[in-house]
């Protein structure tokens, strides 16, 4: 009770901090990234009836496009590499079914 009660309060705090952004956790606590302008994308994808997934990397800006709807999304994922796309998609979307696999970003330094 106490550790999802500090979760839920450092949620909270970031919420305040970033203002209105809106930022993603799943129901481990996982930041699975944030919402983001459409103007500033680094690339867009069509979804089509049937995807069943979206190869994306860590830091990247993508505009969603699905039924004739579309959001933009930053996948500044903190250690999450694979999760359901309908965690982030808003409510008028219907992209259950549709894994998002998030790669190392091409300018992550390696060893």
């Amino acid at each position: 009770m106490i550790r999802k009660l500090s979760t839920l309060i450092v949620a909270g705090a970031l919420l305040s901090a970033f203002g209105s952004g809106a930022l993603a956790y799943n129901l481990e606590g996982k930041h699975l990234g944030s919402a983001a302008s459409s103007q500033m994308t680094d690339r867009q994808v069509e979804l089509r009836p049937g995807d069943k997934f979206l190869n994306v990397n860590r830091g990247e800006t993508v505009l969603i496009k699905a039924g004739g709807q579309s959001f933009a999304w930053k996948f500044d994922t903190l250690g999450t590499p694979v999760f359901n796309l309908g965690e982030i998609a808003p409510g008028d979307f219907n992209l259950q079914g549709v894994k998002v696999y998030v790669g190392q970003s091409p300018y992550a330094i390696s060893d």
